[in-house]
């Protein structure tokens, strides 16, 4: 497709779709997803003439073995369902096997970038104006009368993938950077409101570690005692500002007491449960697991709870056991790989983004389930294109 217009606006409407919540809930079922799936239908059809050629990447080669194993274990599955939850979980994926081979080259990967950031900045904007922000030391954002439609946790998350790309462009240059920091500075406030502490983890260490990949030479050990410092500055203002502390603080106290073994408030506590469950449900099962999308039953059956491990490893360890987590993560082990060098050693920008935010996440999905998430599959969609593009282009400047 020579023209990408036509393409580039119906993507730009799905990621607005697809990042906004509202769309989801269920007292909207005609209107949210009804928009949903024919703007993922329309993507797919612009997408398709790219596709068709006979050359297969790496993501859509990584798919389609992710795709057909989670499809067998539905055969052994103790979940009734689990076909028509994969069937529901797999349109964003087949949306972004498609778009895949629209994105060729670095100029490509820019636009989707722009594209995603501006579709986070209008969740915002509708975030700020739209969903109760209350008393948020007594309530998250997003958590109050909405019947949970707007998740704290996803609000914040959303909220570092603009923050990264605007890094980015600030880096890059050529672009307005009072623009860019006031796109940034609305990332960041709804990201603290949003009151999770795996968003503050994110942002702070993502800055840090940038800090650090970018210096050279002898001025790394310098920048190290600056992200020390920056790490240092931003624990203190959450801790003793009292609207943070409130809102954040609070929250990390209670993280603190309880990797101290007492309790670290209802949200750990939950997660704790769920992880010693979680093992006793791979046992007899450690290798395909229970089939796809079982654990929301095993737990609902002990506790009356149907609902997931918010932990993306033990989600996956008791779906589809360990051939099934090593699939999965077989994507994000590529792209580390292959984005080492070109962030570490050759200084890419936007390589040291990426490779940054997708290392810092996979630690992160130790808190979250994260493969049924819309901006996750996004994000590794085009990240593994980038790394691909990256890796080619100096497969052939040394072959020259």
């Amino acid at each position: 497709m020579k023209n990408k217009g036509l393409l580039y606006i119906i993507l730009f409407l799905w990621l607005t779709v697809s990042y906004n919540s509202q769309f989801a809930d269920t007292s909207l079922p005609i209107i949210g997803f009804g928009i949903n799936v024919v703007l993922s239908a329309l993507l797919m059809v612009l997408a398709l003439p790219a596709a068709m050629s006979l050359h297969i990447n790496v993501y859509q080669k990584w798919l389609i073995v992710t795709l057909l194993f989670w499809a067998a274990s539905t055969r052994w599955s103790i979940n009734p369902d689990a076909g028509a939850s994969l069937f529901s979980f797999s349109v964003p994926y087949l949306t972004c096997f498609l778009l895949s081979s629209n994105i060729n080259d670095k100029r490509e990967v820019e636009s989707v970038l722009k594209m995603e950031m501006v579709a986070v900045f209008l969740c915002a904007i509708y975030v700020l104006i739209f969903v109760n922000t209350g008393n948020l030391s007594e309530e998250r954002l997003g958590g109050d009368a909405d019947d949970r439609v707007w998740n704290a946790n996803d609000i914040g998350l959303k909220m570092t993938i603009g923050y990264a790309i605007g890094i980015y462009y600030l880096l890059r240059g050529k672009s307005n950077k009072l623009v860019l920091y006031f796109l940034m500075a609305v990332f960041l406030i709804v990201a603290l409101m949003s009151g999770s502490r795996k968003v503050i983890i994110l942002l702070v260490m993502f800055t840090a570690l940038l800090m650090i990949v970018r210096a050279k030479g002898r001025k790394k050990i310098l920048y190290v005692a600056y992200a020390g410092l920056f790490i240092a500055i931003s624990y203190f203002a959450v801790m003793n500002i009292p609207v943070l502390y409130e809102v954040l603080g609070r929250r990390i106290d209670m993280m603190l007491e309880g990797l101290h073994g007492e309790s670290g408030g209802y949200s750990m506590d939950e997660r704790t449960l769920m992880i010693g469950y979680g093992i006793d449900f791979m046992r007899g099962h450690l290798w395909l697991g229970n089939g796809f999308n079982a654990f929301s039953i095993l737990f609902g059956n002990v506790t009356g709870w149907y609902t997931y491990s918010h932990n993306n490893f033990i989600e996956l360890l008791v779906n589809t056991g360990v051939i099934g987590l090593l699939v999965y993560y077989s994507l994000t082990i590529y792209i580390l790989k292959g984005l080492w060098k070109p962030a570490l050693k050759e200084q890419d920008t936007l390589s040291q983004v990426l490779f940054l935010y997708t290392l810092i996440s996979l630690f992160l999905d130790y808190a979250m389930v994260s493969y049924v998430s819309v901006p996750t599959i996004f994000r590794l969609m085009y990240t593994t294109r980038y790394c691909q593009i990256v890796n080619v282009r100096k497969a052939v400047t040394v072959k020259q």
